[in-house]
């Protein structure tokens, strides 16, 4: 399969979710992760959206492989808020296992690790439902607070925490949120500042709120884009989740930088579950497997510091 091709290619950790945010891997994996999402829902009255790789597209997707296959045999997918919607942070869509009662735990248990975060939450009915109860999951009990997260006056609870609304096909669907959602108000705008730092031969700029940070590396005196940085961010403390850098650019300390310089400006950076690949083999080679915070090895580079006008704050979407 072209699926198993990739995971070898790639060598997916054993045991370790992995985070696939990229086109090109979920065109890989599509064919697999529609097939353990069919497995999840086979039972359930309505199934899943997921049912060919244009599916799988719009989401982000963590995996696991803990079996001797290279098969990916959990995952669970989500995404970010749309045009229109009145809250910030990510929603859980679902998630996927091969059947066997040790994938099913694990999708479980990495969705409960998930809502634990601010700004994650999930729509749940009938048996997830009852998983997330029974694992004492926060849900949402304010009528107001869901009639603003879904847009929807008509919205009634029919009791502590489950409610009825109608979907835009006109169908009644009865479930309750889990979680930590936040709204966004109308007019009133996400709070974002965007600095830039030189050194002798880069230009760092970073961006950020109150849920991420963003940094780019650009080569000082052309300007060219070198690499990227993005985390989650939750007030001072930094989750590495995507890293790029420049293919002609590599092993050249740009990366190791970039974290250095987060790291005095007073952020606290942790390894993060949901790395890509590269990120994690980033932390591997610069603070080894064990290693959880990044720590400064040698002082960070010193520069010139100014804030930035608000054409950067677009990056952190």
């Amino acid at each position: 399969m072209r699926a198993n091709e990739f995971l070898i290619e790639f060598e997916l950790p054993k045991n370790k979710w992995e985070l696939v945010v990229s086109n090109d891997d979920k065109q890989e994996l599509g064919n697999e992760l529609v097939d353990l999402v069919s497995q999840a829902y086979s039972n359930t009255p309505q199934g899943s959206f997921v049912n060919s790789i244009k599916d799988v597209i719009p989401s982000d997707w963590n995996v696991i492989d803990w079996d001797r296959d290279p098969d990916v045999d959990s995952c669970v997918f989500y995404r970010a808020n749309r045009t229109g919607e009145n809250w910030s942070g990510y929603k859980i869509q679902g998630l996927g296992h091969d059947g066997t009662r040790t994938s099913k735990d694990k999708a479980i248990n990495k969705i409960q690790e998930l809502l634990s975060r601010p700004g994650v939450w999930i729509e749940s009915s009938d048996a997830m439902r009852h998983v997330l109860k029974k694992l004492n999951v926060p849900s949402i009990t304010d009528e107001k607070f869901l009639q603003k997260l879904f847009n929807d006056p008509d919205l009634k609870m029919i009791d502590n925490d489950t409610y009825v609304r109608m979907l835009p096909n006109g169908q009644k669907v009865t479930e309750t949120v889990f979680g930590n959602p936040k709204l966004v108000r109308a007019n009133e705008s996400v709070h974002e500042e965007a600095k830039a730092i030189k050194t002798d031969s880069l230009v760092l700029k970073y961006a950020f709120n109150d849920e991420a940070l963003l940094m780019k590396a650009y080569e000082r005196k052309t300007g060219s884009p070198l690499a990227f940085v993005k985390f989650v961010k939750e007030k001072k403390e930094l989750y590495p989740e995507n890293l790029w850098v420049h293919d002609d650019y590599r092993n050249r300390g740009i990366a190791k930088t970039m974290y250095d310089t987060l790291k005095s400006e007073g952020y606290v950076i942790n390894r993060s579950h949901d790395q890509t690949k590269a990120g994690s083999g980033f932390w591997d080679k610069h603070r080894g497997e064990d290693a959880y915070v990044w720590e400064v090895s040698v002082s960070a580079p010193g520069g010139q510091h100014k804030w930035l006008g608000k054409e950067f704050y677009r990056h952190l979407v």
